[in-house]
């Protein structure tokens, strides 16, 4: 059986850019010495190597080429943060008696069904009864149904395997789990293991893959190449793990993706999608790594949105930029929001980012994309009741091409109720501040800033550039704390 590895974890860099230097000297005589031609062409030589090694293995160092564990390497933190480590080894009966194994075969390359399901209605109360997982699969080369579906049961009492009922359709498994609790042993402890095999290379794309349990796992691997408009997954008390989507050549495209759970951890690796990502929490954490497409970098960045909420389970969404992320329009809207979860977060802005809780400490790093529109919208928000606040907005980005800086042009709105907040804007952020507190400490360090202005509780400010007058404005208020702006500082 595959066992996840623990997630490696670390706040130092990870120098992914090949650094070298060449040094040329100027020389009176007409030829150069035969010694330093053969050094130089030795040295371009391994570049040359260095560049073909560097291409070829990008896109495989973000993944384990164990495919029981998870690799990230190390990656600069620009937030602190706990990254929540999958298990997916579930809880394992210590004994059983019988073991029975089931196949199917799906075909879903016809026009009439151009979708698939796997559907397990049993009861979430069954769940210390009834244990195990379901895996999605890169299958055997020359299988030949789209998909395959093999389903290991086990259990300590044999009649429960009768119970536990597997119908299939053309295009959906149905699992169904009929247990009496009055007429079961005390110690009764039954897996399903569904291990469901996509073909690979297979073209044609599909409109629907849908996953829902009430109590099993659910692990995407990597390596399934399928091309799917809607990835929906769900469960209730079980353990959703998504590496489907981490960028390389064979890895599931999609346009939407929508995982939910209540109770469970929902956690990924992964290239946003075409479209929209939806990831939905109760008391369940969410961890994710963004990655770059950095696989297609003359692909339009279509994503249109990315919506991570929970309400009390916390969040880190953890965008991981020691590899350059492409020269495109980042105009996704980004929601991170918890009732009483705290949020930790370094994320690519887009046009509208918004952090919210009502409760829970906030804590996030944005980073900026030059866009090549001069008028791009550009909104920020972040806002917590009660809790700590902080919020780090770098330098913009990929400002090469006659690209423009959304720093110029962003309006942002901060604000926290009862408790602590820490902003920061980087040097190169043009336009005006308004900022209050109503009871509590006003600390404010912009010495580059022009026109500022201090009161009571409250101060104004502006900051132009070498001629330039930028248009953003922020505005940020804290009703009983503390409030700490450092804007424009530093290059």
């Amino acid at each position: 059986m595959d066992e996840k590895n623990a997630l490696l974890e670390g706040d130092s860099n990870w120098d992914l850019h090949l650094q070298y230097h060449l040094k040329s000297q100027e020389t009176a005589h007409p030829e150069p010495q035969l010694w330093r031609r053969s050094i130089r062409l030795l040295q371009f030589c391994v570049l040359l190597l260095a560049l073909a090694w560097l291409g070829h293995n990008l896109p495989q160092r973000w993944t384990s080429k164990n495919y029981g564990g998870i690799a990230i390497q190390p990656y600069t933190s620009h937030v602190p943060h706990s990254m929540p480590q999958p298990g997916l080894q579930f809880e394992r009966c210590t004994r059983y008696t019988t073991l029975e194994t089931h196949r199917f075969e799906f075909n879903i390359s016809t026009k009439d069904s151009n979708q698939w399901q796997l559907l397990d209605s049993a009861d979430a109360e069954r769940r210390k009864h009834l244990h195990g997982r379901i895996i999605v699969q890169q299958g055997p080369e020359l299988q030949y149904s789209d998909i395959e579906v093999k389903a290991v049961l086990s259990s300590n009492d044999e009649t429960d395997l009768d119970r536990l009922v597997l119908r299939d359709s053309k295009s959906a498994l149905a699992i169904e789990y009929n247990l009496d609790e009055s007429i079961v042993m005390a110690d009764l402890c039954t897996e399903i293991e569904l291990l469901v095999y996509l073909r690979p290379n297979r073209t044609q794309s599909v409109d629907i893959f849908e996953i829902r349990s009430n109590i099993l796992d659910i692990w995407f691997k990597e390596s399934l190449t399928w091309k799917v408009h809607n990835v929906i997954t769900h469960t209730s008390y079980g353990e959703t793990t998504m590496e489907a989507f981490l960028p390389t050549t064979e890895r599931m495209v999609a346009h939407n993706v929508s995982v939910s759970s209540t109770y469970g951890l929902i956690f990924g690796q992964l290239i946003a999608p075409k479209e929209n990502l939806e990831l939905r929490n109760e008391d369940g954490k969410i961890g994710i790594f963004l990655l770059p497409d950095y696989l297609s970098p003359s692909t339009t960045f279509g994503l249109d949105s990315i919506s991570i909420s929970t309400v009390s389970g916390d969040i880190a969404v953890i965008g991981v930029f020691d590899v350059p992320w492409p020269e495109k329009d980042y105009t996704h809207r980004l929601s991170v929001s918890t009732d009483s979860g705290s949020i930790r977060s370094q994320a690519p802005h887009g046009s509208f980012t918004n952090y919210s809780s009502n409760s829970g400490d906030v804590t996030c790093y944005l980073r900026p994309y030059g866009t090549k529109y001069q008028d791009a919208i550009s909104e920020i928000y972040t806002t917590t009741q009660s809790g700590a606040l902080a919020v780090r907005v770098s330098e913009a980005f990929e400002l090469g091409n006659k690209r423009h800086n959304p720093n110029h042009n962003t309006n942002s709105e901060h604000s926290v109720e009862n408790g602590t907040m820490k902003l920061s804007y980087g040097y190169d952020w043009l336009g005006e501040l308004e900022a209050d507190i109503r009871n509590g400490v006003l600390d404010f360090d912009g010495s580059s800033l022009d026109n500022v202005e201090r009161g009571e509780g409250y101060v104004k400010a502006k900051r132009g550039q070498r001629g330039k007058t930028g248009k953003s404005h922020i505005n940020a208020h804290v009703g009983n704390g503390q409030l700490d702006i450092k804007l424009g500082l530093g290059p």
